[in-house]
């Protein structure tokens, strides 16, 4: 599963989106990633729209580093990079919120 975080330039706020990855052969012995959205298999990364204009994205580049605590930092980000001990789980899932809903 690849993950892709799209980014609102003007309002800041960020969407994460998940999508899954297939190689599909393209001749000649090459294959090239086909992605296709998790949530209802619409086939590659859809453009996000927010305040009238479309988001930049990036894919989630996640490294697990246990040594560093998954905080807030992690789920309220708005980078494409993750280097927490969640290794992207968490990375701008959360909100202000969050942890409370999670308590209920």
């Amino acid at each position: 599963m690849s993950t892709a975080i799209h980014r609102c330039k003007v309002c800041n706020t960020t969407t994460r989106v998940e999508y899954r990855r297939e190689m599909r052969p393209i001749g000649y012995g090459r294959k090239e990633a086909v992605y296709f959205r998790a949530a209802d298999g619409i086939r590659n990364v859809q453009p996000v729209a927010c305040c009238g204009r479309i988001t930049d994205w990036n894919f989630l580049k996640a490294h697990l580093n246990p040594a560093v605590k998954c905080d807030a930092r992690c789920t309220d980000a708005k980078g494409f990079k993750c280097e927490c001990s969640c290794g992207g789980e968490h990375h701008a899932k959360g909100g202000m919120f969050m942890n409370l809903l999670e308590a209920a």
